[in-house]
Parts: structure tokens; C-alpha cells; sequence
């Protein structure tokens, strides 16, 4: 499939095209579509692209994502895009510059909206030349903005996000923001404080994703968003989109026994440690994951350090990554898998040289990758495991005692039962639910960090907020 690539050229610079010009009685047509303001203009180059490399997302589920990059290879034997040719040889090259807005398209849709970082010409001597375009986001221009000294905002994590986006002038008409789940709490920036990186630590108080998205827009997505959008399948059975690559871990890379979350406290920070169980620390001693949180006290950090250690306590097998072959699908997939974004959740389908049971996987899109050429278009998808997407279980109940429930903080929803029989778990977003026994009698329900709870979204209304 053909990428569309537009770029951002000022084309009056070498006196070609037609703008809006003054006192002119046919160009200067007040409120008039043919003639333009000059300026920057997006310009079709397609027909110069031999490929397009585009990236975007983490390497790693446990680190903030960074600006988006990729590289665009264009045809420059024509020296069309040679910053040094003169107008008559290029209309375009006194506005070969950096930070030239660039978007590409892939069939319908948007999958990069950014900005040239450099312009790298490549000449050989048999006459062949390329200008390869260097590609970065909007990261770029919040990782150049600082905020000043004094309070920090203060509230929930979207709420705080905005804020801060607000603050260092980034346009709020392109924001797309989840509330979050958690609550950041009173803090003072005592020196000059990088925008990016503030706003990337705010993320990671709750192992949220901050990033920017397919058009250009600032997201933010709460931990929980994947099961939001849980949909597109990938399958190698036929049942779902078919993949020709797969990669599948299963180590120490995201094995952590001890999770230490630092939050403030006052007018000093505190730390607390929280650990897997014993058996894990016997087997693969102590791995600590660090994480610096504006978490607003130790129940806070409570919920977040022991929903890490119950994810990261013991090694798991993981898929890491897949790839498609996008030009092999069929139209409706393609529109499917050109929709996703980063966060969205999916499922994994996959049986190992058709042998035996399927392995069934639900993830998220933890980074998106294209790589394509003519007749060639790779998309790989890295993928990392979501907070108790949907895992199933069960809490038994006994008659004449008052209920309690216990279990992996902030994720426990309603739990309803009989007297004396095993009562059904359904969790919803950041709640802990009542207990319902039979009449006249409620069951004790007891449940451990360890017990994998279903989480359903059955309970929300169409804002993600529990439901009256």
C-alpha cells in the first residue's frame, strides 16, 4: 500500500506559485479559496518516496515513551530536495529546513504527524542520490520547554497533564487526555523542571502512557484504557488478522521481586517497599523495579507497588512482538490494523508449529513500527501485558457473618454470593465493591493479592465512570 507523504514547503521563497498578493484585483480577493497566504503549505512528494520507515512507542514496558522518529527516502537525483539548488533547478529548496511539519497517510488514514529533525543528502558516484528526511514529534518541542519554580499542579493525573500542557502553551485543541486513576499529590518544583520529563513522571505514577499520537494530538492513557479498546484479533488459525512473525519471551527481563515507590510526604519525600512472595525471592532473589510517583500518600503507593509485584513477581511468557505482512490482508483488515493505536488493547492467538493448544494472549500495543517499500509493507506491533485485562476467579462465602473483602487494592469491584457457595468476581474501574449474601444471611468473602480478579466494563457509563 502506497504512502501518501506531504511536507510543509513555503514555495513563495522561490517566487513560484500563486498567493494571496495585495491590491491585486484578482489575488487579492478578501475571503478567497485559489490564492492562499503564503507561508508554509503541505506539498505532495509521494512521487519521489522510495520508503518510508515510521516509529513510534517504547522499547519497554517499563519506561516512558519518547519522541516518535522514522526516516523518509526520497528520490533526489533530480536535486529536488537539495537545500543548495537554485530555484530554477527546485521550488523548494529555500525551504529545505528543519522543523518542516511532515504527516503521512496509509490508505485513509493518518499514521504520523511530525516534524523534520534533518535533512541527510546522499550522493554516489555513478549519479544515484538520496535525501533522506529525518522524522521526530511533538515530544521534540515539549522536551525544550521548562517549567518554573513554585507549586505543581495538583489532582488527578489527566487533570495535571493538562495543566502542565497548558502551561508551557502547548495548543489544548490537541489534547486527548483519560482522567487517570490516581491522584497526584502536593508537591513543589524547587528548580527549573524539563515540561516533558515532569509530565512523564506524572504518567508513571500510575503506569499510564503518555505520548503523541497518530495526528499529532497529546494523549494521555490511564492504566486501565486497554480493556477499553479490546477488539482487534490476531490469529494464526484464521480466525483473526494473520501475522508472519511472532516473538515470544519468557525470563528475567521484567522480573521484579521488590518494587520501591518514592512519593512526597510533606516537605520530604518518602519511600515504601513492597515484595513479592517468598517463594519468589527464594527462587530469583531480590530484582527491585524503582518508580519516582507524585503519589499522593502511602495507600496510593500501596495500590500501585502491590499491583507491580503482582505483576512482576514471577517470570511469564510474553509475547513481545508480531509482525504483518500489510499488502497480504485484506481491505477490511487493513483498516483494522491501520486503526490501532498506542495502548489499544488486543488478543493474540498463536499454536507453535500447530501442535497441541493454542497459546491465547490478551495485550497492548506497546509501540507501532512500519517499514515500507514498493511492494512491501511490514507493520510490527511490540506489545506488552495490561493491568488485569480480564482474568477469571472466584471468592468463597460462609452464612451469618458480616463480609469483608480483600484483594489487589483498587481493582476489586462488586462481589455477589449466596450463603455457603463460591460467590462470582466482577471488578470495575478503580473500585472496591459491596458484599450480597442471601436474604438474611452475607457471606464473608476474602480474597489475596495473588487472586486474579475479572474486570468488566459493564458497570460504566459511556465517560468510563461507574454507573448510578
Amino acid at each position: 500500500m502506497r504512502p501518501t507523504v506531504q511536507i510543509g514547503f513555503d514555495l513563495s521563497l522561490a517566487g513560484v506559485g500563486d498567493f494571496f498578493t495585495l491590491d491585486d484585483p484578482t489575488k487579492g480577493e478578501l475571503d478567497g479559496t485559489s490564492f492562499k497566504l503564503a507561508g508554509d503549505i503541505l506539498t505532495d512528494v509521494s512521487d519521489d518516496v522510495r520508503s518510508v520507515e515510521l516509529r513510534r512507542g517504547r522499547s519497554s514496558e517499563t519506561q516512558s515513551i519518547d519522541a516518535a522518529g522514522g526516516t523518509i527516502t526520497l528520490d533526489n537525483r533530480l536535486r529536488r530536495y537539495d537545500p543548495l539548488a537554485s530555484a530554477s533547478v527546485t521550488p523548494y529548496a529555500p525551504s529545505i529546513l528543519p522543523r518542516k511539519e511532515v504527516v503521512v497517510d496509509i490508505g485513509d488514514g493518518r499514521q504520523f504527524t511530525g516534524m523534520v529533525e534533518d535533512w541527510d543528502l546522499q550522493y554516489t558516484p555513478g549519479g544515484d542520490s538520496v535525501t533522506l528526511v529525518q522524522l521526530t514529534d511533538g515530544f521534540t518541542t515539549l522536551s525544550q520547554q521548562t517549567l518554573a519554580t513554585g507549586a505543581g499542579a495538583t489532582g488527578l493525573s489527566g487533570s495535571v497533564i493538562y495543566q502542565t500542557a497548558s502551561a508551557v502553551d502547548w495548543p489544548l485543541g490537541r489534547v486527548d487526555l483519560d482522567d487517570g486513576t490516581e491522584t497526584v499529590a502536593a508537591h513543589d518544583l524547587d528548580r527549573p523542571t524539563n515540561a516533558l520529563q515532569y509530565m512523564q513522571q506524572i504518567a508513571n505514577t500510575e503506569s499510564a502512557l503518555l505520548f503523541i499520537g497518530k495526528g499529532g494530538t497529546l494523549k494521555y492513557r490511564d492504566r486501565i484504557s486497554p480493556r477499553r479498546v479490546m477488539g482487534t484479533v490476531f490469529a494464526d488459525d484464521g480466525t483473526g488478522i494473520p501475522f508472519r512473525n511472532i516473538e515470544i519471551s519468557f525470563g528475567t527481563e521484567f522480573l521484579y521481586t521488590q518494587v520501591e515507590i518514592t512519593y512526597p510526604s510533606g516537605s520530604v519525600t518518602a519511600t515504601d517497599t513492597f515484595q513479592a512472595g517468598s517463594v519468589s525471592i527464594a527462587n530469583y532473589g531480590i530484582r527491585t523495579l524503582s518508580l519516582d510517583t507524585y503519589l499522593s500518600g502511602s495507600a496510593a503507593a500501596s495500590g500501585i507497588g502491590e499491583l507491580l509485584v503482582e505483576r512482576y513477581g514471577d517470570p511469564e511468557l510474553r509475547i513481545e512482538s508480531i509482525e504483518v505482512e500489510v499488502d497480504a490482508l485484506t481491505q477490511a483488515q487493513k483498516d483494522e490494523i491501520l486503526g490501532l493505536e498506542l495502548g489499544d488493547g488486543v488478543e493474540i492467538v498463536f499454536t507453535p508449529n500447530g501442535i497441541g493448544e493454542a497459546i491465547y494472549r490478551e495485550m497492548a500495543v506497546d509501540s507501532i513500527r512500519h517499514s515500507i517499500i514498493p511492494n512491501s509493507h511490514i507493520m510490527q506491533l511490540r506489545l506488552f501485558v495490561p493491568v488485569l485485562l480480564r482474568r477469571s476467579g472466584s471468592a468463597s462465602g460462609t452464612s451469618s457473618t458480616t463480609g469483608s473483602v480483600t484483594g489487589s487494592p483498587n481493582l476489586v469491584g462488586s462481589i455477589t454470593g449466596s450463603s455457603s457457595t463460591a460467590g462470582s468476581v466482577t471488578g470495575v474501574k478503580g473500585a472496591v465493591g459491596s458484599v450480597t449474601g442471601s436474604s438474611s444471611t452475607t457471606g464473608t468473602v476474602t480474597g489475596t493479592a495473588l487472586t486474579a480478579f475479572v474486570l468488566d466494563t459493564s458497570e460504566l457509563d459511556s465517560n468510563d465512570r461507574l454507573s448510578a
